[in-house]
């Protein structure tokens, strides 16, 4: 494939602790011809205005291929040709962390110039679809969803679950996920919790005043993660706001009960596969970790159902739905 034909993936610059939207995309092009592929990572943070503009003048030296921002950084199509250039938007969280005169600027740059802006618009579930035509009136015919796939190298775990003192992995520390009312909601029940992330000083402090037996890791590899899926008895994932919820496909592909929020997109991504609770009760989380520990039978029924939920979610099939994507805008000149 020729230097003008190629498909140039655009990444935000890394971010310590973040990174789905490369491992999300690593599957995607795995199989792809790498010398049709290039890989651009922005040089700055987008965290603000002169950052941002610098990163928009940086891109305007790629003129050729077609361009794929792979999210977080939605402005970066402002840099890029608007007829051969597919945005992916993940979700639209930072809306609603935000108010006042910078929330205005940050809907006007992430959102509203990006989509005056780009040939194609895709995004990983309903829900962020519902959102984007909520805050820009985007015409819903415009916006293509593509979920994010499955990682074929998680294996099915084979360890017995154990219900005296069962390992509980907890995925992520950031404010959605939600962790202060999970560690209220499991103070005093025998069980390992194994926290995915880095903890700040009030999320360590609540550990020890609610006496839980914990242990912490971050910095993990894809092959370290795996690993913490099958060493696990039950995945809790009462998050308070995703995009999508991989950790619920993944829970699903290496057999693992998996309690996790009763919203959108959890609730229909999980199939009715998951343990379902109310994300803001603290009551709520402990009685479905309690369910999902206690009832055996329920819980071998929810495994055997997600297994064919996350086979759907494989690869190939998303990869093929993205070329055609790819292929149309190649076509353009």
């Amino acid at each position: 494939m020729s230097r003008q034909q190629q498909i140039r993936f655009v990444y935000r610059r890394p971010i310590k602790g973040f990174y789905s939207i490369e491992r999300v995309f690593a599957l995607i092009k795995k199989e792809e011809d790498q010398s049709g592929t290039h890989d651009i990572v922005l040089p700055f943070n987008s965290n603000g205005l002169i950052s941002i503009v610098l990163n928009i003048l940086w891109l305007m030296r790629y003129r050729k291929g077609v361009f794929h921002v792979t999210g977080h950084a939605h402005y970066a199509v402002l840099g890029l040709p608007p007829k051969r250039t597919i945005l992916t938007i993940h979700d639209l969280g930072f809306l609603d962390s935000n108010y006042g005169i910078k929330r205005w600027l940050l809907k006007l740059i992430f959102l509203q110039l990006p989509l005056k802006r780009v040939a194609i618009l895709t995004t990983i579930s309903e829900k962020t679809k519902q959102e984007i035509m909520k805050h820009t009136g985007c015409a819903s015919d415009r916006i293509l969803v593509v979920p994010n796939p499955a990682d074929p190298g998680l294996f099915l775990s084979r360890k017995p679950f154990n219900a005296i003192e069962p390992r509980i992995l907890f995925l992520g520390t950031k404010s959605n996920k939600n962790l202060e009312r999970s560690i209220a909601a499991l103070a005093g029940l025998p069980l390992h919790l194994r926290i995915i992330g880095e903890l700040e000083g009030q999320q360590e402090e609540l550990l020890i005043k609610f006496k839980i037996n914990y242990s912490n890791v971050t910095g993990l590899s894809d092959q370290d993660l795996w690993s913490e899926y099958d060493q696990c008895d039950l995945v809790l994932f009462p998050s308070l706001y995703e995009g999508f919820g991989l950790p619920i496909i993944e829970a699903f592909q290496s057999g693992k009960p998996i309690v996790t929020s009763s919203i959108e997109p959890m609730k229909s991504l999980s199939g009715g596969a998951a343990y379902l609770t109310d994300p803001s009760s603290i009551k709520s989380i402990r009685q479905s970790v309690l369910t999902a520990i206690q009832d055996g039978s329920e819980r071998t029924s929810k495994i055997e159902r997600g297994k064919a939920i996350a086979a759907l979610f494989d690869p190939s099939g998303i990869r093929a739905t993205y070329r055609q994507l790819w292929n149309q805008l190649l076509c353009v000149e």
